[in-house]
């Protein structure tokens, strides 16, 4: 009932795009856009998700396309979208109940069903999305109060995002097969480590993907190259993300103090003397200003050296954090892996650090290839 009242919905609003929204007076002065269409997304989301991904699957380019340049994309709102106006959280919400089976506020972390193949096509729909308009995403982008929920659609499906990144497919006794029809995921990947909640959550779920790959690269008789292709991909993804993470601090820190604008005020002040000095001397007006912008110059050198190496060191020491944490999940993916396989104590055949260390030299190699991948967005 719910995904035919909502169709019935969207088919009206198709044919008169004003239908379902009108105006609303909140606070003195302010005018918010109600979208009723919006309204019922959020109630399919919160009291039946497979009724949300029977909606999101028939109608996702009317829904997401809005207000785009496109024949069949859904009209954009009448009034901006600010932070006293969230319009479109309905379907934020039903996006998150569609691709992951469940209403978005349930605790996701007790999540034992690996999602149906209807929800992943629809989060894969959803990285395509947003993958060629990461900009929507950004800090202060259009979409940007969705970026944790879109973080946590990444998470949900982590093993749709590793196979774009990384084929560990190969490892002999694998289950289940790669797709062909993914999108890229790497700016998308870049966008939402910015966003501390997508952050926490695609880095937690690509350490257990890759401790599911390890297990099933275990259960082969020579693992040491399926090792290597477990690795990859969540060592590529862990790059990508703390090349984000290691420029958005550097920026964080150049930016810290407004040393730009004091630096700029500072020669306006100095050109006023200098100008007020020299007016009624011919000639001496561009030597003096020359010499006072050189003054303000060496004047704010020092601070701008000290400036730049504490975001360097700052951004150094992302990397440097993240590229530890990366190599100490590998080895501890592997010798979880090594106590399932062979109980505890391990036999003395078995030599676990070895294979570790081949693990960390495999995760430290991916890692720098997600880096360089993160520095090309």
């Amino acid at each position: 009932y719910l995904y035919l009242l909502t169709d019935d919905m969207i088919t009206a609003e198709a044919t008169d795009p004003q239908k379902w929204r009108h105006a609303a007076y909140g606070e003195p002065g302010e005018i918010l856009s109600v979208d009723l269409l919006d309204r019922q997304l959020g109630m399919i989301a919160h009291n039946n998700p497979h009724a949300a991904t029977l909606v999101m699957t028939d109608h996702f380019d009317y829904l997401m396309l809005q207000g785009e340049d496109d024949a069949t994309a859904r009209p954009g709102p009448e009034y901006p979208l600010n932070p006293s106006n969230p319009e479109r959280h309905g379907l934020t919400d039903a996006l998150v109940a569609a691709t992951t089976g469940r209403t978005p506020d349930a605790d996701h972390s007790l999540a034992n069903d690996p999602p149906t193949r209807e929800q992943q096509d629809l989060a894969i729909e959803v990285f395509r999305y947003y993958e060629d308009r990461t900009h929507l995403l950004a800090p202060k982008g259009d979409h940007a109060y969705r970026t944790s929920r879109i973080g946590m659609i990444t998470a949900e499906h982590i093993a749709v995002v590793h196979t774009t990144l990384g084929d560990y497919s190969d490892i002999p006794n694998r289950p289940d097969l790669p797709r062909a029809d993914l999108p890229n995921t790497e700016r998308l990947l870049y966008q939402l480590a910015l966003d501390e909640e997508a952050f926490a959550a695609i880095e937690g779920a690509s350490s257990a993907q890759t401790g599911l790959a390890v297990e099933q690269a275990m259960d082969n008789d020579d693992p040491d190259d399926p090792i290597k292709l477990a690795v990859t991909p969540g060592s590529v993804t862990a790059g990508i993300m703390a090349e984000s993470r290691a420029a958005s601090a550097h920026k964080e820190v150049m930016d810290e103090g407004s040393l730009s604008t004091r630096k700029k005020w500072s020669e306006r002040f100095l050109n006023t003397i200098s100008d007020t000095a020299t007016k009624n001397l011919p000639f001496a007006g561009t030597a003096t200003a020359k010499i006072f912008d050189e003054f303000n110059a060496e004047l704010y050198k020092g601070l701008e050296e000290e400036k730049a190496r504490n975001a360097a060191n700052e951004r150094a020491e992302v990397r440097y954090d993240s590229e530890v944490q990366n190599e100490k999940a590998a080895a501890t993916a592997v010798e979880a892996a090594l106590h399932n396989k062979y109980g505890d104590p391990l036999p003395d055949h078995v030599d676990a650090e070895q294979y570790k260390d081949a693990a960390r030299h495999h995760a430290n190699i991916s890692y720098g290839m997600g880096r360089t991948k993160g520095a090309s967005n």
